[in-house]
């Protein structure tokens, strides 16, 4: 980033992810998925959990959510992206792609 003088990141989620869904059922039925997926669960869980009684849709909603806490993890990454945001030389963003028209939507 510091060489490169990268200006701006974008965390990308798409619709429909199959990891967040999986999470999302092993969370709510008290599962557990097998292989390394139960870490993948627990990465997803804050989201998850976020989102739990917000209306709409809870797949888009997690979704959009674990992007959206990808992104502020990434602003305060220290020393590099924390200094480079904070002075305003990178922004970051979120976007959920669309998979049935290819659209990328952002959000904060």
């Amino acid at each position: 980033m510091e060489v490169l003088k990268t200006p701006l990141i974008l965390v990308l989620c798409h619709e429909a992810c199959g990891a967040v869904k999986s999470a999302i059922s092993s969370i709510q039925d008290h599962t557990t998925l097998p292989g390394h997926l139960p870490s993948l669960v627990a990465a997803l869980a804050p989201a998850v959990n976020a989102v739990a009684r917000r209306r709409g849709d809870p797949l888009e909603n997690a979704t959009k959510e674990n992007a959206r806490l990808c992104a502020e993890t990434l602003k305060t990454a220290a020393p590099l992206l924390s200094a480079a945001f904070n002075e305003k030389r990178l922004k970051v963003v979120s976007g959920i792609y669309r998979l049935a028209n290819g659209r990328v939507d952002l959000f904060t």
